[in-house]
């Protein structure tokens, strides 16, 4: 990853959440920054909150969001695409290192310091959201460590007696999140039931999961080589709250929407009709779901490569 201090080019947004000190690498940024695109804050009755994941800088965070825009405006028909933008909040968080030079490459290394990096994070935008009294409608979309970013967000909303905002849908894509913190007594079950409605979108070839996280996981002290929620789709059932949804072949780049892949419209397609947000009249390609598991999370110790 190389060190970008400007933005991505065509990169719009009418509501940033800055929780970033530095473009690349650094803390984060105590409060929660609001920045409303030309200085105009205007109220937002429905928000839906864009997290992206590990080793992103700002601008790599910005072309995720901007290809995410570009897919999902292409879903959806044309009389919607101003509400869908005005319920767009993007959110960054730092999830990367700012290595110089050709140690820019090594910064996979702070991965097990980056799951604090991320609770810390969440603090900040949960108190945020605690103070949007205009939001009748919360929605969050996140991706990879963005998943334990919005959990444990929605972990402090939940336990805070003044949160009454209802959370209605929220997107996990390739999360870098261990199958044991959703289950019955993990960290994060409350969280995860925390929303009306929960899709996860996964994919066994995800190397990134297969390899990286349950090594990160383990060198943080987080599980002894666990399984990805990303990887297997293994999380708690319970129809007409929680789909399951696989993603054949994705990578862990895939579900953005920047890279030019069939595996990527097919996870646009999935999170159109999952937040229902005017989709145009469109066949989605078949999917197997996986069948229902049994009352206990998968655990697999696999290792092979990290890559992105």
């Amino acid at each position: 990853m190389s060190r970008h201090d400007e933005d991505f080019p065509g990169y719009v947004a009418g509501l940033q959440l800055d929780m970033r000190e530095q473009p690349e690498g650094g803390s984060v940024h105590v409060p929660c920054q609001p920045i409303w695109a030309f200085g105009q804050v205007r109220s937002q009755q429905d928000l839906l909150v864009l997290v992206h994941g590990f080793n992103n800088n700002r601008r790599e965070a910005q072309e995720a969001y901007a290809a995410f825009r570009k897919r999902q405006a292409g879903l959806l028909e044309a009389r919607h695409l101003g509400a869908f933008e005005d319920m767009l909040g993007d959110a960054f968080w730092p999830g990367d290192a700012n290595f110089a030079g050709p140690l820019d490459m090594l910064d996979f290394l702070v991965y097990p310091a980056t799951i604090a990096t991320a609770k810390l994070a969440a603090a900040q935008l949960s108190t945020y959201l605690l103070s949007r009294r205009d939001v009748l409608n919360l929605y969050f979309v996140g991706h990879s460590m963005g998943c334990r970013v919005i959990l444990e967000t929605l972990r402090l909303l939940k336990a805070n007696p003044s949160f009454r905002t209802p959370v209605r849908k929220v997107c996990l894509l390739a999360a870098a999140v261990r199958t044991s913190a959703v289950f019955p007594g993990g960290a994060l079950e409350e969280a995860f039931r925390a929303a009306e409605q929960v899709e996860v979108l996964h994919s066994s070839a995800d190397t990134v999961l297969s390899l990286a996280f349950p090594i990160g996981q383990t060198a943080a002290g987080d599980g002894f080589f666990p399984t990805a929620i990303g990887r297997h789709g293994d999380v708690p059932r319970n129809p007409g709250q929680v789909e399951i949804r696989p993603v054949d072949g994705a990578g862990h780049g895939d579900y953005w929407g920047w890279r030019p892949t069939d595996q990527s419209a097919v996870a646009a397609e999935h999170i159109s009709r999952f937040l229902g947000l005017g989709q145009a009249n469109r066949d989605l390609p078949t999917a197997t779901i996986p069948q229902c598991l049994g009352p206990q999370p998968r655990e697999d110790i696999k290792c092979r490569q990290f890559g992105d």
